[in-house]
């Protein structure tokens, strides 16, 4: 049997890892958005719900003591029950959470929807990233890194665009009271509409399902590669 690498050397990069790239950047998506989002959102929360400095910057900081846990995590899973399903799970727990946010009613339930978002994000980070790698040609491992990476920033951009485009200024109250919620909903629309051709499209790792002795489902990975 021919080793996976040289495999993926002689098919090099194709439309397969370019759709494969784009089926997992909307968990880098998400997270630009909603970083985003929750800093440029404080102000009016902190307004609205009469925060003191202490729980204003709980609401923020612990999105990355969240992405700490779901880093510890989500390797581990991905190693057991493999790199898409655990990107999948990620999908399904950013969108819960974003919107989860999105409707919370007090800081309480601010903090603990951001936890949560926290950790699907670090859950989905590393396998997304090591899907990727173990899918295309060794020379084009780390731009595509590099370019998961740059779906961080156009999450990013997105969310500027929407804090342009529903709250032009965030400290005039009057106006802000609901815009905030469809700003932090509308940020995870892009995992919401990535989600489902992920389910059907997204292919696992062919070194993962070799490892684990399924010789025949990696083969046919192999083959949409060469497709």
């Amino acid at each position: 049997m021919l080793d996976l690498d040289e495999v993926t050397e002689n098919i090099g990069l194709g439309r397969f890892q370019i759709l494969q790239q784009l089926l997992v950047s909307g968990v880098r998506l998400a997270d630009g958005a909603e970083i985003l989002i929750s800093s440029a959102v404080l102000s009016i929360l902190q307004q609205e719900w009469h925060l003191s400095p202490a729980l204003k910057g709980s609401m923020m900081s612990i999105i990355f003591i969240g992405v700490f846990f779901g880093n510890l995590i989500g390797g581990s899973v991905a190693d057991i029950y493999g790199r898409r399903a655990a990107v999948i799970i990620s999908y399904v727990g950013l969108i819960v959470f974003g919107l989860g946010s999105a409707s919370s009613e007090g800081p309480m339930s601010m903090i603990v929807a951001r936890f949560f978002f926290g950790i699907f994000y670090g859950f989905g980070m590393g396998p997304s990233v090591t899907l990727q790698v173990e899918s295309c040609p060794k020379a084009w491992r780390g731009h595509m890194v590099n370019i998961n990476n740059f779906f961080f920033t156009l999450g990013e951009i997105f969310a500027a665009w929407l804090l342009w485009a529903f709250l032009k200024d965030l400290n005039e109250k009057k106006t802000d009271e609901d815009n905030w919620r469809y700003v932090t909903a509308l940020a995870i629309s892009p995992a919401i509409l990535i989600l489902p051709f992920a389910v059907l499209l997204l292919y696992e790792s062919p070194h993962f399902l070799v490892a684990k002795g399924k010789h025949e489902e990696a083969l046919g990975v192999v083959r949409s590669m060469a497709i």
